[in-house]
């Protein structure tokens, strides 16, 4: 079972209550409560490793970058293919590149709207997401009689795009350990022609959102922010 309190910084903080499994035995009956209570307990172990041994950040790629097209470049920036952790344990992938108009981010709208002409440093940050997808129509409905209700097949573990303004630079809040490639001796995480299993990199920055996986603003290298002028 999970539990979402918040920290004495307002930030999210996900905790997970003890582990319990399904016991099963011939003559069981099983309901939906079953089938979602055996998920719900390997979501909670795998987020629970990822928290307690990994630490949350990015994995690999999710670098930001200008966007080709010069002139799209005062709206637009693209995080390339990756994947990272986030502080409540969760798998954050992008397979493909991902070019966000950062107008239509909140944000962005509400600088525009105050006719805020000064520079900003934004942080572009992934949120856990999870989309409900595959409608198909509910058989048999023990709440009432509806035959035409639907429900979604399938969740799709997703992500969305959000931004920090001026984000204040904090410290680390643990030190996590970090792959070293045996050739180079770099960062194995940082290094793209070794093929060692990649540890999630801190994030240099605090967030507002727990769920934020932030980019850092320029000072690890190979992830650099994005400054808008």
């Amino acid at each position: 079972m999970t539990r979402t309190i918040s920290n004495q910084n307002g930030c999210p903080a996900c905790e997970i209550d003890g582990f319990s499994r399904n016991h099963y035995f011939n003559g069981k009956l099983l309901v939906e409560r079953d089938f979602t209570d055996e998920q719900r307990y390997y979501i909670d172990k795998a987020r629970y490793h990822n928290q307690r041994l990994h630490g949350w950040g990015v994995v690999c790629g999710l670098k930001v970058k200008q966007h080709p097209n010069d002139a799209c470049r005062d709206r637009f920036v693209c995080v390339e293919p990756g994947s990272a952790v986030d502080c409540c344990g969760h798998d954050l992938i992008v397979r493909d590149e991902d070019c966000i108009d950062i107008t239509t981010l909140e944000p962005i709208k509400q600088l525009k709207a105050k006719n805020d002409q000064a520079a900003h440093v934004l942080q572009i940050c992934l949120s856990y997401k999870e989309c409900p997808t595959e409608d198909v129509p509910v058989l048999y409905d023990d709440c009432g009689c509806d035959e035409a209700r639907c429900a979604p097949n399938r969740i799709l573990e997703s992500y969305e795009v959000g931004v920090i303004l001026d984000p204040k630079k904090t410290d680390d809040p643990f030190h996590s350990p970090v792959a070293r490639c045996d050739s180079c001796g770099n960062r194995a995480a940082l290094c793209p022609d070794c093929r060692l299993a990649r540890r999630p990199v801190p994030a240099r920055y605090g967030n507002k959102r727990c769920h934020h996986i932030p980019q850092s603003s320029g000072e690890r290298p190979g992830h650099p922010g994005f400054e808008r002028r």
